[in-house]
């Protein structure tokens, strides 16, 4: 039965990613490419620089939590493994409806053994 249920929701997981897709293909088809590019042409670089390098510090911290909290369960990933573990479950949750993210760590850990 678990196996059964792994297999659904890795499906549902692929699923609403397509679904996410396609909403942002057709959000894509619909927005003003110029006034988006004069938005873009005004931004201040320097202010992209600090978000992007707070949003890396941000990440970087929550995969350390997420590197603490295996090694209580006595579960040994390095901090690397963590990030990127952290970052694909992210951009599951992003791109899919329902904010699976989350769940499929336990699917990455699962397959790890």
């Amino acid at each position: 039965m678990g196996i059964l249920l792994e297999i659904l929701f890795v499906s549902l997981i692929y699923l609403l990613f397509l679904i996410g897709i396609i909403l942002f293909i057709i959000i894509l088809a619909r927005i003003d490419r110029e006034l988006v590019f004069q938005f873009l042409t005004r931004v201040n670089f320097i202010h992209i620089v600090i978000t992007v390098a707070l949003l890396t510090l941000f990440h970087i911290t929550k995969a350390y939590r997420w590197k603490y909290l295996l090694n209580e369960q006595e579960i040994n990933y390095s901090l690397k493994d963590c990030y990127l573990m952290y970052v694909a479950a992210l951009f599951v949750g992003i791109v899919t409806v329902g904010r699976l993210g989350d769940f499929s760590k336990v699917i990455y850990l699962k397959r790890d053994g």
